[in-house]
């Protein structure tokens, strides 16, 4: 019998039959997805440990990966010394944790931070004692390795020399590492390969080896291998994005996260059969029972910061809630004539709710709305010039529908394929491997003239040769096919996706002469986390297309009969006309205007000048952020304009940074705050939904998106060395679109750069857990909550908090695992 044969018995015998199976499928499921740069969605990196509390998890990661989901302690206490925590949120905040802590206490606590106690692989362990003979670290050494390889094995066209292709993921790791010769000659172990070569052909076998060989203890199985996935999680992230494709009916591969597994245990193993001795067998028993261990002790430590991260939230939470529950002040003047009339849709996305605010300020008559991005429309886009569809809907969601662009002639189709297809021509060029060094040299001056196109006050360089995807209006307005047939859809499957929308904006009637639907795009110049910009309910696409796809149903009388058959009441002379909010300079642009009838002119000359004014006084409230002087008209747009022109720029916008609300309500209930593009606002009316149905789609998608947001900046923040993109001055694309690395190596970077977070003086985002203000009555909120277990999770785990206005009362209660829903006081304790 073969030694690996006995170490498997060994393992098989002290195992029940699959255990190894179902080990390696939970310790999979504790990874979250991390979406392309084509498509980035901000994305909770916790989302599958979200049926486990908060605090439990960030112990959990600190053990495992060194992480923290919580701000340094410095940070709390400049917060503390500035008086944004007072001594009654730290009192409130110890309260509600059943601390026995007190101020002095905790102000004690802060004064030096901590370092979490964290577990060692073998290959940390072996580090310990210096780096190999090239001075570099194994750890180091293996992460570069296993991504570099991940580069070229996932890569989407941007390699000049691919890979092979003899199977699955870990079946060509093998094949190709026991051929390589560079590690073992830079590490001084002329054996390696022959190590390598000894391992099994199967993932799975590998796995059961080497835990048996390493004698990982059964109760330390799971946190091990999840410790060895987080010391590449970039990858791991992009795995579970495959994973979470093909659960949603899409491409995406089902084995690549346990053979990303059973890569990072081969070099654990390898490692340990080269150098295990009497001296590193000791110290890696002493290693791994000192495991058990560690989840309390780096509980214990993190209590008191919990405490203050809390207090935090209570700060951002008391002002909001003393002022929210009055009634507003935003009183609508009716035109005498309903066809006077406009309202307007837009994203809830948090940089909405500024325009939104002076939109109403400029034009009390103009009623706005919040609703989900992507307009109802759950589809695909196919775009003349790209192979592959791009997704226009929250990544949640599972499309239904592709979005089709008709082009009778022709022309715009080929002008686009030709721009992309030149593009791309460049783009292979300057990153062919004997191109790298020479690529400006040989253009010469040619090249500096690209450079200086991209210069800041000269003209603006090709988009296509500065971002993976375009975002202009040069196609006809998108028509609405069926996936699986490719026909487009009849007009009963139009109204039904219209009537939902419709459902969901809570505007199954109205009698406005125009209603805007407003999507947003964020038009950048090389920046490769540009998705990021745009709108997250739509795959991080531009939400343009989905408001012109819904405008142009909405404007069928065909589906306008069938809508009035389905209790809709729209009157005859209302028109959807779509429009696009760019962000960056907070234009509004009117879509389709050549369909805009001649009786609506007027009307429609009326809203681009109200939005031309709103626009204004939105870059004004915005200009201090960029540091820019505000009331300087057109020379503030300009500005702002060469922002997103400037190829150099780091911060053409600031995103969503600084979001912490989301508030689900009737307008009236906040139009009278100035809520500083920190709230997500959707629009509802408990009246109008007696079975509580578009509540409950509220809380399983747009709360839910919002949730994922604003943990993504929360986790980008408080550790952006794990969870973060680090320096984006350093970014280079790996893969085509796979995602970036900091540097030419090392692991796959996930999340945002430091640059949409901080203004390199001081955090722009504060972390905050996201605070969610309903207004509907508890019994329906607490259905929702128990018919959706995901949903409860986050309530009740604490990833966000759950508040509910009463409007008949004029009160706010939040809801708590403990106690259920309870009064809570805007005021502080006297």
């Amino acid at each position: 019998m073969t030694l690996n044969q006995a170490c498997l018995n060994q393992y098989a015998e002290s195992s029940n039959p699959g255990e190894v199976h179902d080990l390696v499928e939970r310790v999979g499921g504790l990874i979250t997805p991390s979406w392309p740069l084509d498509q980035f969605i901000t994305v909770n990196p916790f989302w599958h440990m979200t049926d486990q509390p908060i605090e439990s998890v960030a112990a959990k990661l600190a053990t495992r990966q060194g992480a923290r989901l919580l701000m340094p302690r410095p940070y709390y206490r400049r917060l503390w010394e500035t008086g944004h925590i007072s001594e009654d949120h730290l009192q409130r905040a110890a309260t509600e944790y059943g601390s026995c802590f007190n101020t002095r206490t905790l102000v004690q606590a802060v004064q030096k931070d901590i370092k979490p106690s964290t577990m060692h692989s073998f290959s940390m362990v072996l580090d310990r004692y210096g780096p190999s003979s090239e001075n570099e670290f194994w750890h180091e050494m293996i992460v570069h390795q296993i991504s570099q390889f991940c580069g070229a094995w996932f890569d989407q066209g941007q390699a000049q020399w691919p890979i092979g292709d003899r199977g699955g993921l870990y079946e060509e790791w093998l094949a190709q590492v026991v051929h390589e010769r560079g590690i073992a000659i830079v590490s001084g172990l002329p054996r390696l390969h022959r190590a390598f070569a000894s391992l099994p052909d199967q993932p799975e076998e590998l796995i059961a080896l080497a835990l048996a060989e390493q004698a990982i203890p059964h109760a330390s199985a799971e946190a091990y291998l999840h410790h060895l996935l987080l010391t590449i999680h970039g990858w791991a992230s992009h795995c579970a994005w495959h994973s979470w494709q093909r659960d949603l009916g899409l491409d995406g591969s089902d084995d690549c996260l346990r053979d990303l597994l059973a890569i990072r245990l081969a070099w654990e193993l390898v490692l340990y059969r080269l150098h295990k001795g009497l001296t590193l067998e000791q110290e890696w028993l002493e290693e791994k029972e000192r495991w058990p261990l560690l989840d309390d002790h780096n509980r214990a430590a993190q209590r008191p910061d919990w405490i203050w991260q809390r207090a935090s939230e209570l700060a951002y939470q008391q002002p909001l809630a003393r002022f929210l529950p009055a009634w507003g002040c935003h009183h609508q003047e009716e035109p005498t004539r309903s066809f006077e009339r406009i309202e307007a849709v837009f994203c809830i996305d948090v940089r909405s709710e500024v325009l939104r605010r002076h939109l109403e300020a400029v034009s009390p008559s103009i009623r706005t709305h919040g609703f989900a991005g992507f307009f109802g429309v759950p589809a695909t886009r196919a775009v003349p010039g790209l192979a592959h569809e791009q997704g226009h809907l929250p990544g949640l969601l599972a499309p239904q529908v592709r979005m089709q662009h008709p082009d009778v002639s022709g022309e715009a189709a080929s002008e686009n394929r030709l721009e992309l297809t030149r593009s791309a021509h460049w783009q292979s060029f300057s990153l062919a491997p004997p191109a790298i060094f020479g690529y400006v040299e040989s253009l010469g001056w040619l090249y500096g003239l690209k450079l200086l196109a991209g210069t800041p006050g000269i003209s603006h360089p090709p988009a296509a040769l500065n971002s993976f995807h375009g975002h202009g209006e040069p196609f006809g307005k998108p028509e609405l096919h069926a996936l699986e047939t490719g026909k487009a859809l009849d007009v009963e499957s139009k109204a039904q996706i219209a009537f939902n929308a419709l459902t969901g904006m809570g505007m199954t009637r109205t009698d406005a002469g125009v209603v805007l639907l407003v999507g947003h795009k964020s038009p950048t110049t090389n920046n490769p986390h540009a998705t990021s910009l745009h709108c997250g309910a739509c795959c991080g696409q531009s939400g343009s297309s989905n408001a012109r796809a819904l405008a142009g149903l909405l404007n069928d009388p065909n589906v306008r009969n069938q809508l009035e058959a389905l209790g809709c009441d729209i009157a005859a002379h209302t028109l959807f006309l779509p429009a696009v909010h760019d962000t960056v300079t907070d234009e509004v642009t009117l879509l389709d205007t050549s369909q805009i009838p001649a009786s609506h002119h007027m009307v429609v000359t009326r809203v681009e000048s109200t939005l031309a004014e709103a626009g204004q006084r939105t870059r004004d409230e915005r200009a201090e952020r960029f540091g820019l002087s505000p009331h300087r008209g057109g020379r503030l747009l300009n500005a702002l304009g060469r922002r997103r022109k400037d190829w150099s720029q780091v911060r053409p916008e600031w995103g969503l940074a600084g979001n912490a609300s989301l508030i689900v309500a009737p307008r009236e209930r906040s139009g009278h705050l100035k809520l500083a593009g920190r709230t997500f606002l959707h629009d509802y009316d408990w009246h109008q939904d007696s079975n509580a149905q578009v509540l409950e789609l509220i809380m399983t998608a747009p709360m839910v998106v919002s949730h994922w947001i604003n943990f993504q900046y929360y986790a980008s923040t408080v550790d952006n060395r794990h969870y973060g993109a680090g320096n984006k001055v350093l970014h280079n694309v790996v893969g085509g679109h796979i995602g970036v690395f900091e540097g030419n190596g090392g692991d796959l970077r996930t999340g945002l750069p430091l640059q949409s977070l901080h203004d390199g003086s001081a955090w722009v985002h504060q972390p905050l857990r996201l605070s969610v203000f309903i207004e509907a009555p508890a019994g329906a909120i607490d259905q929702v909550i128990d018919r959706n277990p995901s949903v409860r999770n986050l309530f009740e785990n604490g990833w966000l908090h759950l508040f509910r206005i009463d409007g008949g009362d004029q009160v706010i209660e939040r809801r708590t695992r403990e106690s259920g829903w309870h009064a809570f006081s805007g005021e502080a304790h006297q």
